[in-house]
């Protein structure tokens, strides 16, 4: 198994679609959300599990169930576009409406980053299992257990960039749920408790990962930006996989300005040009905690002098 972890806004989604357009890989973009029909029994994102063993098995008995609801009528004797955008938009129209079974909700939720793709990639069997996933933080030593031989990547975006558009996100009427949950765990919504998800969230995902010895490789969404093909090539040769042409055409075709909640087209240009503006709108408000930040030896990469 391959895990991709990371926080909202951190290139996740970017980093799973490059893979999911590899021909040997099956991506799960966050099978552990609150809008599939599984895994109704997975505790909240900042419990600390113990039992490692036990939720291991469920997850890996749940993941069986909601992956049969991977692929709906057309996508699951087709990779064409057209199949794809005739179960997306069945699926999406069902659900707006308030119709959709759990099969349905599944199938789009499995699937969200997928609407709009203009082209798809034919899979070639055996494939390794991707998980996306946003809520294993706090919990990444469940990993080992739930495949001993799993890998990891832990997407990072530069912390004043990750923060502005959180925020951004936020005022949108985006991330209901993490909304929520930052109001929970810290009270209020502002640049400082965002810093401190961010630094928190790695912190814990990086102790954990090292303290049970898990392999894993940090992808950095700047050096995605500066040098797309170059790191591309270096985490998918840490997973035992080679660039193939299909992920060399979705790094190409994702250049571009884009919009929405969960679009992977980027104008890279724009996007190292807004980070230099984030750095000096940002920074100056979380003075305080950059200092932790600053003491830490991987996350002190992610923050750059204004």
């Amino acid at each position: 198994m391959i895990f991709v972890l990371g926080i909202e806004r951190s290139a996740t989604t970017w980093v799973a679609n490059i893979l999911d357009h590899h021909p040997a890989t099956e991506v799960f973009m966050e099978p552990l959300s609150s809008f599939t029909s599984g895994f109704k029994k997975w505790p909240g994102r900042f419990t600390n599990l113990e039992k490692f063993e036990g939720m291991a098995s469920y997850f890996k008995e749940e993941l069986k169930l909601v992956s049969k609801n991977k692929h709906l009528f057309y996508t699951r004797f087709s990779d064409s576009k057209q199949a794809w955008a005739i179960d997306l938009y069945l699926s999406d129209l069902l659900v707006r409406k308030k119709l959709a079974s759990n099969k349905i909700r599944d199938f789009l939720e499995l699937n969200f980053h997928r609407k709009g793709q203009d082209f798809f990639v034919t899979k070639q069997p055996p494939l390794q299992t991707v998980i996306k996933e946003l809520r294993l933080n706090f919990n990444a030593g469940l990993i080992g257990a739930i495949d001993v031989e799993a890998k990891i990547l832990i997407s990072i975006r530069e912390a004043a960039s990750c923060i502005r558009s959180i925020l951004s996100q936020l005022e949108q009427g985006n991330l209901v749920e993490l909304k929520k949950l930052l109001r929970q765990k810290y009270g209020s919504i502002s640049p400082q408790t965002i810093c401190r998800y961010w630094f928190e969230s790695y912190s814990c995902l990086l102790k954990d990962v090292q303290k049970y010895d898990r392999e894993f490789e940090v992808v950095s969404h700047t050096e995605l930006l500066e040098s797309p093909r170059k790191t591309v090539e270096e985490f998918l040769q840490f997973l035992g996989l080679n660039i193939t042409p299909s992920v060399i055409n979705f790094l190409e075709y994702s250049d571009q300005a884009g919009a929405g909640k969960h679009s992977t087209k980027r104008s890279r240009d724009k996007l190292i040009e807004q980070m230099q503006k984030d750095r000096e709108t940002i920074y100056p408000k979380i003075g305080r905690e950059l200092a932790a930040i600053k003491s830490h030896p991987i996350l002190k990469n992610f923050v750059q002098s204004v």
